[in-house]
């Protein structure tokens, strides 16, 4: 049994990787190869891109001048230009040029053209290189294969291109799917796979498939059909037909573990869902997700959405709208679930809401259909790919751009309507390496067209046809046919037939002679059209005059047409007037430019989108943007006029982006730029002395030349570096002592000898090679190029061989060891390459050391693979690979191609892992069917040898050889692990495991990470270890601002783990967090404090405590823990109060305010400190912070942490919640009733990292954390989310609305609750100060809390009034409203105004009304449940009230009723009376604080012979 693993993109991955780590980098000099010896000189050009996007194979125009102030000394070059040369970026790869002129043998100074195609041109720009100085009488080329200074193919950095095509059609196309019934059973079988309209494909990890969704036109439903391999139209297979039924324009998403299909039934969108791809998809109730907008453009309806969730969390859903008899635009709305409810888009414009790509203008690409609307997400851009149409049939797929959501650019045409008809619908998605574009052809059948998503200048990528090494130099060299995408100069005697056809015309009136063309009218007109068709974003250009003009009827024509006789675009002189110039678009006309005459001119049209022509003569026209197609034109020539005749030098196309690339050419480089001289008279051997060079002494930049002369350089006093290096015939280069010349460039021995002693070379630039016409030999060579150093040459070694960077690859020579001994020593990702026929691992070192990530390659044909012990041993290529006699070890074997593995008879070998044609082989042993092996394969084990393989893996070693996702089967042994699998991480797997978005509740038994090895765990995603946990390599937990890694282990765990902590840092807020692993620092430079309860102040500090909660400095993004996880079963924090330790409270009023002091530290927290009304400090709030790497649950907490029995709990009960501060207001989580608090709290769980703050019971309080708590909720914010439950108790969130702002309260109804106190459920508030506050307090026996929520009993809660506090100092207009409300059985939530005397029914219905100045407190505003309108209740208690205390934003606020003369004081705790004065009569009394003033005083009321004390906290 095996596993299908694709190991042979190994290498690629790792080569790719150092790309993307940003190890190779296009700056020369230390990168770029030189295009060959013989060129003397080369000279950099930049080339800069006239737009933003990516252009390929793009014609570009570069003008030298000489003399003085030139850029270009031609006196370096061939007098006839023939040593030119031009290549890509990477210095090495020939491009096609053309000297459009080059004046032999002239004066300086002058100016030449030349013009290259170039490769690439990012939107950055690019650079080439144009080579000369070559001085040899017979230039020979080095024919794609050069045997110095560099390897037949020198990457340069590969492109990551967007997704803007071009795209290439597959030739298979179209998709009939496989066992697809509309076929097999002989329904239409003249057009396989017709009437299936594609749409977008997603990977299932689960089914490990690729699916895509289609609106089945046959039946008018939505299907699906899966593929392994989704870039072949012949590898996919029919699922159902009719997944949802009665539905059409279908898009799949999967998100959170859920499978999407949105899909239209007109007028409107839907949705279904389903648990697996290819299980069965329902559509739940309500299930309309988007409607039209009521607008005119979308009134008909709207269709075909896209639906995805951009970076920022926010969802999108692209959609068609229709206006009606299918005028259709795109546009689109937005939402923060996935279902809705979607906003549409505002653009500014009140009657086309949503509109987002309107049509294009009249006869552009888009004029007639703007439809079937998909984005793709590259590099920051989003780019949204439609259906387009000039008219409304005839389609192609067009590309806009946004980055920002409020503009969109129209890009033009990615995938145009051809040959083979419609382009259209569809989507891309990027996988692997290829951007796959299923789309729509003619007869409603699926297809697929791709993209590469990486562009390099590898001259064997076919891509680059003019780099094929089978085309011979002479088609690139100095040939304007290679570099432009039409050209004809008319050289010979005769128009090429293959180029040109004749209309209207015979080919008698074409003459071709001297390199021109001539077209004559001889009593008629005469016109050629080309062969060649050409779309939006070129430019033709002719060279031509006109010897008859100006003369009446005389008349010459440049043109490109869709027909051989229609007249789209032309260029015209003398037609409708007289001497001028014309430019036509159709019928359309007008003259522009100078005067006509008889002299060169140059002729251009272009088009470019979305449908802008231009004209010009010399370079000066007209541009013309209405009624310009957009189909494919053919250029032509035309002459008119009985005589008349039309004189053409060249003609050509080429391509235009609006305007042509700008090119700068920059400073001359020399083949070397610094030579060995040694003509210092008193030390003429020494390296490092600058009188003994040309240049002075090298660096790690320097080309150097080391020629035969008197004195010949020597290392001694000190390392050495240069870039290249060149040594002549006869020269020498002594490395004395233990010096090391580090090598950043090429090493070419032209005959020279390397005197090295004890030295050593380092090779320690990007892409090297070591060469020339002599072998070289070292003493240590060091290779550790950050990408890949390779022999040109056999090579020998006296001392040691160390791989510690990149890839060593020997090709077909050799890097022996002199004689036996030394070390041949592999470094981490390092590989060593071996293709010579025979040839095995460098031979005679006596010890060998490979880290585990090392990778030998053994990739030749026939080879003999050397005896020793091999982390990982690929055996490539070809041929038979004959292992040693005693057999040998590797912790992975690979053996792929049409390589075997030749097992001596009786020799035993181990591999930890075996693979075998890039599958995973199962534990057992292997060998050819002459082996007694368990598993035999003559495949790859060579018959006729007896020795066998084993290899004994258990379930749960990490493979890797995919990719680097958990959730992929084929990255493991025993496939993706379950809760009892123990899980082995090793360095040597190719890629290391990441826990990603398509890794639901990852789970494993015990888990181990080894040295030098790791494992990612990805923002939003989750591992829990059943087991224990030995971590010796790298951990990390990733976060971001909408989502969080999470980390459980049950059992015991040892190592450290990093978790990135994202901050967010919108609104320059402070943020309470907390350390997620033990550690004793902060990872951050910025301010950290801790609050102090006993001093009520913020102390700043530098160490932390498990389990305390922290605030952060403003301004910080990220906080990097490493630490290692809380290893006890219980964490514990000390809270400190100012109350007694023993001093145990009920909640009720009497008992709440009668609380002593701390006096002692005898069972204290607060130690020696004695508390008191002097020193009440932070009143018993203290900030406590999650210790966990995953969220904990709060009721857990509160259940671990509060107890009826008072002496047991560590809660105040009126307070049994946690409180988070999001910025502005104090927000809590408590138990749970199912509801939120109305601010995007989670309804039960405490972030990673997320501090809060608790009110402790008394100054013994003990609050403890728990293993057990630990949950996975990977979606609450740090702060605030919107994760809802499901099933809330029935209940009203109560919303006060005063001008933008608002404050919410929230009651809610349970069996289990009373009118009373219910700690945990009744929460109190700790206020902000905001300036309205709402409230409530307890409808029963109130003990002057006031409660954020409130909890009340079920029976009986018709006949229960709750009073509803409002603090407002200013008093002002107000609004009443229902958040959100949970029905009571058939009750309705009720508000009366008691002043007003009116009830509202808060379900259907608002209540504004205007608060006078100093409003507080209750006894205006009650909310009861009632079927009916309720009528003479009474609050229960009511009447019995005794004065209710408290302070709101800077006053004293005394609710109740007080007589005439009633006084209040204050006083601080020394008794001393800050202000005294007159209560008035009635219910209400406020009195202004000083400013301010804090501390903890005491309020006193005396009412004739009734004295009420009260304390109250100014914090």
């Amino acid at each position: 049994m095996k596993r299908e693993l694709p190991l042979n993109s190994r290498m690629t991955r790792f080569f790719t990787a150092l790309i993307l780590t940003g190890l190779i980098s296009v700056e020369f000099m230390s990168g770029q190869g030189w295009y060959g010896s013989d060129w003397q000189y080369r000279m950099p050009v930049t080339v800069s891109n006239p737009g933003s996007t990516h252009l390929s194979s793009f014609q570009v125009q570069i003008i030298l001048t000489g003399g003085t102030g030139g850029n270009f000394d031609f006196t370096r070059a061939l007098s006839d230009g023939s040593d030119i040369r031009v290549t890509s970026d990477n210095g090495v790869t020939l491009i096609p040029f053309w000297l459009e002129t080059w004046a032999a043998h002239a004066e300086d100074p002058r100016t030449d053209t030349i013009w290259v195609k170039v490769p690439n041109i990012p939107a950055e720009g690019t650079t080439v290189y144009i080579y000369y100085g070559n001085a040899e009488s017979t230039i020979t080329d080095p024919d794609y294969v050069p045997y110095y200074p560099f390897t037949a193919f020198t990457p340069s950095e590969p492109v990551e291109m967007p997704p803007s095509g071009p795209y290439t059609k597959h030739p298979d196309n179209p998709i009939v799917p496989i066992d697809d019934p509309y076929i097999t059973d002989g329904n239409d079988l003249t057009i396989p796979g017709k009437g299936l309209l594609a749409e977008n494909i997603v990977y299932d990890d689960e089914t490990g498939h690729y699916w895509m969704v289609f609106a089945n036109y046959r039946s008018g439903s939505v299907g699906l059909v899966w593929s392994d391999d989704p870039s072949d139209p012949a590898a996919w297979h029919w699922h159902s037909g009719a997944v949802v039924t009665s539905a059409n324009a279908p898009h799949l998403m999967k998100h959170n573990g859920i499978w999407y299909i949105y899909f239209s039934r007109l007028p409107n969108i839907y949705y279904a869902t389903s648990a697996t791809v290819n299980g069965t998809f329902t559509e739940p109730a309500n299930n309309i997700v988007l409607s039209p907008s009521g607008d005119l453009w979308d009134q008909a309806r709207v269709d075909e959405p896209y639906v995805f969730q951009r970076s920022d969390g926010t969802w999108i859903m692209l959609y068609m709208g229709d206006r009606g008899g299918a005028t259709e635009q795109v546009g689109y709305a937005y939402s923060d679930n996935p279902v809705g409810p979607y906003t549409f888009f505002d653009n500014g414009n009140d009657t086309i809401t949503g509109l987002c790509i309107p049509f294009g203008e009249p006869g552009s690409f888009d004029a007639g259909t703007v439809a079937d609307p998909w984005v793709i997400e590259h590099d920051g851009t989003y780019y949204i790919g439609y259906t387009v149409s000039p008219t409304k049939s005839g389609w192609s797929t067009a590309l806009a751009t946004t980055t920002d959501w409020q503009t969109f650019e129209k890009q033009g045409l990615i995938l145009p309507r051809g040959d083979d008809g419609n382009s259209f619908r569809g989507a891309v998605a990027r996988i692997g390496d290829q951007y796959v574009f299923p789309f729509t052809g003619d007869s409603y059948d699926m297809r697929i067209a791709t993209q590469p998503v990486f562009t390099t200048n590898d001259p064997t990528d076919p891509v680059n046809e003019y780099t094929d090494p089978g085309d011979p130099l002479n088609t690139i060299i100095n040939d304007p046919e290679a570099v432009f995408d039409f050209y004809d100069g008319f050289s010979g005697t005769s128009l090429n037939l293959a180029k040109w056809t004749t209309h209207n015309g015979t080919i008698a009136q074409v003459v071709v002679r001297g390199d021109s063309l001539t077209l004559t009218g001889s009593g008629t007109w005469i016109r050629l059209n080309s062969t060649s068709a050409f779309g939006m974003g070129y430019i033709g250009e002719t060279r031509a005059r006109h010897p008859n003009a100006p003369a009446t009827d005389m008349i010459v024509e440049y043109l490109f047409s869709a027909t051989q006789s229609s007249w789209d675009l032309r260029l015209t002189d003398n037609y409708t007037t007289l001497s001028r110039w014309q430019w036509y678009v159709s019928t359309t006309s007008g003259n522009f430019g100078p005067n006509t005459d008889t002299n060169w001119h140059l002729y251009s049209i272009y088009r470019e989108s979305p449908g802008t022509a231009g004209f010009m003569i010399d370079g000066s026209g007209v541009t013309v943007s209405t009624g310009v197609t957009t189909a494919n034109l053919y250029p032509g020539l035309m002459s008119f006029g009985n005589g008349n005749q039309f004189v053409v030098d060249w003609t050509r196309v080429r391509k235009w982006a609006g305007a042509d690339p700008v090119t700068t050419l920059g400073t001359e480089e020399p083949y070397y730029t610094n030579q060995w001289t040694g003509l210092d008279l008193t030390d003429g051997t020494n390296w490092h002395d600058a009188d003994n060079w040309t240049n002075g002494i090298p660096d790690n930049t320097s080309n150097i030349l080391i020629p035969d002369v008197t004195n010949q350089p020597v290392i001694s006093s000190g390392d050495a570096a240069c870039n290249r290096i060149v040594i002549q015939t006869g020269a020498t280069v002594e490395i004395a002592n233990t010096r090391t010349l580090y090598v950043s460039g090429y090493w070419i021995n032209e005959g020279g000898t390397l005197i090295t002693g004890s030295g050593t070379v380092s090779f320690s630039g990007l892409v090297q090679t070591i060469g020339g016409s002599s072998s070289t030999g070292f003493n240590n060579l060091i290779i550790n190029s950050s990408v890949s150093t390779t022999l040109l040459i056999n090579t020998s070694v006296s001392g040691n061989l160390s791989i510690t960077g990149g890839i060593f690859d020997l090709g077909s020579y050799t890097c022996d060891r002199v004689t036996n001994g030394g070390t041949l020593a592999m470094g981490e990702n390092t590989i060593l390459k071996i293709a010579g026929t025979g040839t095995a691992l460098p031979a005679n070192f006596a010890d060998h050391s490979f880290d585990p990530t090392s990778q030998v390659d053994y990739c030749g044909e026939a080879q003999t693979v050397s005896e020793v012990s091999y982390a990982s041993l690929i055996l490539s290529g070809s041929g038979v690979k004959t292992f040693p006699a005693a057999g040998l070890s590797a912790s992975l074997l690979s053996i792929s191609g049409s390589a075997t593995a030749a097992l001596p008879d009786g020799s035993s070998s181990a591999a930890g892992i075996l693979i075998l044609g890039g599958e995973a082989a199962l534990s057992g042993s292997y060998g050819s069917t002459s082996s007694a092996a368990d598993n035999t394969d003559d495949q790859y084990f060579t018959v006729g040898y007896t020795g066998i393989v084993t290899h004994n893996y258990v379930d749960g070693k990490w493979l890797g050889l995919t990719d680097n996702r958990w959730s992929n089967a084929a990255n493991w042994y025993g496939g993706v692990p379950d809760a009892s699998t123990d899980v082995l991480i090793t360095a040597d797997a190719s890629n290391q495991p990441e826990i990603t978005t398509d890794s639901p509740a990852a789970v494993c038994g015990n888990l181990t990470i080894n040295s030098e090895a790791s494992l990612t765990i990805r923002a939003g995603e989750a591992l829990t270890v059943t087991g224990d946990m030995i971590n010796n390599g790298t951990l990390t937990i990733e976060s971001d601002l909408f989502a969080n890694g999470s980390l459980i282990v049950n059992g015991t765990a040892t190592g450290v783990v990093t978790y990135n902590r994202t901050m967010n840092t919108s609104g320059n807020l402070y943020h309470f967090f907390s350390a997620p692993v033990v550690t004793t620092a902060f990872p951050t430079t910025g301010t950290v404090w801790a609050y102090n309860e006993v001093t009520a102040d913020w102390d700043e500090v530098t160490s932390n405590v498990t389990g305390k909660g922290y605030t952060l400095e403003k301004g910080i993004d990220m906080l990097s823990f490493t630490g290692t996880l809380v290893g006890s079963d219980t964490v514990t924090y000390n809270a400190t109060s100012p109350y007694r330790y023993n001093d145990f409270i009920d909640g009720t009023e009497l008992n709440y305010n009668a609380r002593a002091f701390v006096q002692s530290a005898d069972g204290s927290h607060s130690g020696e400190i004695k508390r008191s009304l002097d020193n009440y400090g932070g009143g018993g709030w203290n900030l406590l912070g999650n210790p966990y790497t995953s969220a904990i649950s709060v009721s857990d907490f509160i259940t671990a942490n509060y107890s009826s029995t008072p002496a047991l709990s560590q809660f105040d009960p009126n307070y049994v919640a946690l409180y988070l501060y999001n910025g502005s207001t104090y927000r809590w989580v408590g138990l749970e009733d199912g509801w939120l608090n109305g601010t995007g709290l989670d309804i039960d769980h405490i972030q990673v990292g997320q501090g809060f703050f608790v009110l402790a019971m008394n100054d013994a309080s003990t609050f403890r954390f728990t293993r057990s708590m630990q949950k996975t909720a990977t979606d609450v914010l740090l702060l605030k989310s919107a994760k809802a439950n499901s099933d809330p108790w029935p209940g009203i969130m109560l919303r006060l609305k005063y001008g933008e702002k608002e404050s919410s309260t929230l009651l809610v109804y349970n069996e289990n609750m009373t009118a009373g106190l219910d700690p945990g459920y009744d929460v109190g508030l700790l206020s902000s100060g905001p300036e309205v506050e709402l409230y409530s307090s307890l409808a029963a026996n109130d003990n002057s809390v006031n409660f954020t929520r409130q909890a009340l009993p079920v029976e009986g809660a018709d006949k229960i009034f709750v009073p509803i506090g409002i603090d407002s100092e200013n008093g002002g207009e107000v609004t009443f409203s229902a958040a959100t409300s949970v029905p009571l059985g058939s009750f309705r939530y009720w508000l009366e105004d008691r002043t007003a005397g009116t009830f509202t029914d808060l379900s259907t219905k608002s209540y504004t009304v205007t608060l006078p100045p100093k409003s507080y407190g209750t006894g205006r505003f009650y909310i009861i449940a009632s079927t009916n309108t309720p009528t003479g209740i009474n609050q229960i208690g009511e009447g019995d009230q005794d004065l209710r205390i408290w302070t709101h934003n800077g006053n004293i606020v005394i609710k109740g009723e007080v007589s005439s003369g009633a006084v209040c004081e204050l006083f601080d705790v020394g008794g001393r009376k800050l202000l005294s004065g007159n209560l008035v009569d009635g219910e209400l009394n406020t009195i202004n604080l000083p400013s301010g003033i804090h501390g903890v005083f005491f309020v006193r009321v005396t009412d004739g012979v009734k004295v009420i004390t009260r304390k109250i906290a100014i914090l």
